[in-house]
């Protein structure tokens, strides 16, 4: 064969090779979308399809529920939480003791209109002291509150969890509202029996003085390491009822449960939150675990406290925790140390606990 055709040849093989590659280049889309069509028809849940795919995108936050017969009354403001938000409700047109107060300082004010006028002059120095003494004590109220509006005649709070989760949480004695979406789960309080799932939250309930009130848990008595937990569970005041993939139903109904709180593993054994739902029992899914920040999985001790009544206990131990980092690394250490700190400084923390509760000295 000759030189010619030999170079030929190749020239020809090398445009059929590129227009292969062209045409691949053109396909890999379509396949794509074919494989995501596939996965979205057979129902793959979706924490398979991001470890699949690798897909870890950050949760855009949700829009305020519009919710029939309640009106928005204002928002538990986060420092450091993403994974959480709670939306404060009241009754529709309630009328508030501090908004009628004010209405009727008000009027009050017109009718006095031409005696304030009168006295203005003379009372100027007085009001400017007054105002600035109201102004510090409104300043140290603020202080002291945690960013969370006027809950006077608040009976519901709705919590959004990962941006796709909803429970709305009605006080004693509320009624329910009617009309509710099918995906938004009610939370009736009292909360007294709670079976606890997820391994992180009791030690929550134990800061906030209300351990009792989780009755279940899912993990054994030998593998807790904060003393009164694994006390509480040995002497079965907190009764294990099995491994989360499968808890005893039967006992769980017997016992009586107001709320089960499970973490991101029951994914894996979905089966058993759809029987809890058929059972009447509602089903909670932290996502602490998701929180990029150790400050933002302490931050929902402020969940639980709203769960059972212990906003200023929670709001407190907060603020404390939260003082005592940076009084101790200052603010730019502990800036550095949400990134630094992660599981294992989280382990050291427990191990203290248990350590100061077992009355000796931790190794850290």
């Amino acid at each position: 064969m000759s030189l010619h055709l030999i170079r030929k040849r190749l020239r020809n093989s090398d445009s059929i090779g590129a227009g292969s590659r062209e045409r691949g280049r053109g396909t890999a889309p379509f396949l794509l979308l074919l494989v995501l069509t596939v996965c979205l028809s057979l129902r793959i849940p979706q924490y398979m399809l991001q470890n699949t795919f690798l897909v870890y995108a950050a949760e855009p936050e949700a829009e305020r529920a519009e919710i029939p017969s309640l009106e928005w009354a204002g928002d538990m403001e986060l420092a450091y939480a993403r994974e959480f938000q709670v939306d404060y409700y009241r009754a529709a047109g309630q009328e508030t003791e501090k908004k009628k107060k004010d209405s009727d300082s008000a009027v009050a004010k017109i009718r006095n209109t031409d005696s304030a006028a009168k006295t203005q002059n003379t009372d100027t120095a007085a009001k400017t002291q007054n105002t600035d003494s109201a102004a510090k004590t409104q300043n140290t109220d603020t202080a002291a509150k945690i960013h969370d509006p006027d809950l006077e005649g608040v009976e519901y709070a709705l919590i959004t969890i990962h941006s796709d989760q909803r429970c709305l949480l009605v006080e004693e004695g509320a009624p329910v509202p009617e009309g509710l979406p099918d995906d938004m789960t009610v939370l009736q309080k009292p909360l007294d029996h709670i079976y606890a799932a997820s391994s992180s939250c009791p030690d929550f309930f134990r800061e906030l003085g209300v351990l009792d009130q989780i009755t279940m848990t899912s993990t054994k008595a030998r593998d807790w390491t904060i003393p009164s937990i694994r006390k509480a569970v040995s002497d079965e005041n907190m009764a294990y009822v099995g491994k989360y993939s499968a808890p005893d139903y039967e006992y769980i109904l017997d016992e009586g449960c107001d709320l089960c709180i499970e973490n991101t593993m029951i994914f894996h054994a979905p089966e058993v939150s759809e029987m809890l739902k058929r059972l009447g029992i509602p089903v909670l899914i932290e996502y602490s675990s998701y929180e990029t920040e150790p400050l933002g999985r302490l931050e929902w001790i402020r969940l639980y406290g709203l769960l059972t009544d212990r906003m200023e206990a929670a709001d407190a131990f907060f603020q404390e925790q939260v003082a005592q980092m940076r009084e101790t690394i200052g603010a730019e250490g502990a800036d550095r140390a949400q990134e630094t700190i992660g599981a294992e400084g989280a382990d050291r923390a427990q191990e203290k606990v248990a350590a100061e509760e077992a009355g000796k000295p931790s190794e850290t």
